[in-house]
């Protein structure tokens, strides 16, 4: 059995958001910029995210504007998820448990969530994968790639929580 490949000749491909996508409209309100370092190794983590957790962070990534912490209503995160308020208290609980996020109250509105202890465990996360691993051939699942390399080795992949 034999596989052709397409090309991956682009040089001539304009490299703007709205150009990879079928629908430009998609983007009419904007996008998210999550980094790949945390879609690859979220669950890697030590303890690791659920897929829930994930997409609680990319939601609250949608409102971080600048270098402040971003702070949406657990309602307003709950109707974008699609699961309760509480659904997103508990995720937002379990995070600080893990020691990713640190709620901070703000008198009679919504949370402030500051997630630099999340970010801080990723990049030390991604600082020892190898950097033959960090990026990979399309068809090679990075996530396999890290944990194979990790088992070969009898090292122990965590990333150190120091906070």
């Amino acid at each position: 059995m034999s596989f052709s490949r397409r090309s991956t000749n682009r040089t001539d491909s304009v490299k703007t958001v709205k150009t990879r996508w079928k629908h430009d409209e998609l983007f009419d309100d904007g996008f998210v910029g999550v980094p790949t370092h945390f879609l690859r190794l979220y669950s890697l983590l030590q303890p690791p995210l659920t897929s829930g957790e994930a997409m609680f962070i990319i939601q609250l990534m949608n409102f971080k504007w600048d270098e402040l912490n971003p702070f949406p209503s657990y309602k307003l995160l709950a109707e974008r998820m699609g699961v309760s308020s509480k659904a997103t208290q508990r995720h937002a609980a379990t995070l600080e448990s893990k020691k990713y996020l640190k709620r901070i109250a703000r008198v009679g509105t919504s949370n402030e969530f500051d997630l630099s202890q999340l970010f801080d465990a990723v990049l030390n996360l991604q600082r020892t994968v190898p950097k033959r691993l960090r990026k990979t051939e399309p068809e090679l699942d990075a996530v396999q790639a890290i944990e194979g390399f990790f088992r070969g080795t009898g090292k122990k992949m965590e990333a150190k929580n120091e906070f």
